[in-house]
């Protein structure tokens, strides 16, 4: 059984590979500690039993990066193991592709019920997300206009890397500002880095 290990923290990945090896028997870890590193895997393994993935690693986008490596080793389920515990970046990943979500502030038997869970070919629910709390939906679209705004694009360069007009974006941004519940394009940067979990480890 392969288990790829994708964190840029050296001695929490030891210690996690020290415990998984009490926890479970006849495993193999792979470590990797950047995007890079992640992707350079797949020749080699181009399927893993999992992947345990911190979305804030040197290359990594956070949420934005996630889809990708989910496309990249279908069908390996992933499971996010991260510092952020914002719920709705919670659900970004899972609509994304992860199969599990899991807060490193977990306790320990939370973490290994997710990599249990996963590892039976289920999916797991982190169980912030089980709570009856209302989160806002969101699109592609949406999705898209939420990493521009973190990145600090104009309308104009928003506009033409999707193909809107500059009243449209205007539009959708504002909706977006509602939604973060915001005054301003500052805040609203700030807000969605939180979200994507970009620069948050």
């Amino acid at each position: 059984m392969h288990i790829l290990f994708a964190d840029d923290h050296l001695l929490f990945r030891e210690s996690m590979e020290i415990w998984l090896h009490q926890e479970l028997s006849g495993i193999h870890i792979h470590h990797a500690a950047s995007f890079d590193e992640v992707i350079a895997q797949f020749p080699r393994h181009p399927s893993f039993n999992l992947i345990v993935l911190d979305l804030n690693m040197p290359g990594m986008h956070g949420v934005l990066s996630v889809a990708s490596i989910c496309k990249q080793f279908h069908p390996s389920p992933v499971l996010i193991l991260s510092a952020a515990c914002n719920p709705l970046t919670m659900q970004l990943c899972l609509t994304s592709g992860a199969a599990g979500y899991a807060t490193k502030s977990s306790d320990g038997t939370v973490t290994m019920e997710a990599i249990r869970t996963l590892l039976s070919g289920e999916q797991y629910t982190p169980p912030e997300l089980k709570q009856s709390i209302e989160l806002p939906q969101m699109s592609v679209k949406k999705l898209e206009l939420l990493a521009a705004l973190a990145n600090g694009d104009s309308n104009q360069q928003i506009a033409t890397r999707l193909y809107l007009s500059e009243g449209s974006v205007k539009q959708y941004i504002s909706k977006i500002l509602r939604m973060l519940e915001v005054d301003n394009r500052t805040q609203a940067s700030i807000k969605a880095r939180e979200i994507l979990a970009i620069g948050t480890n």
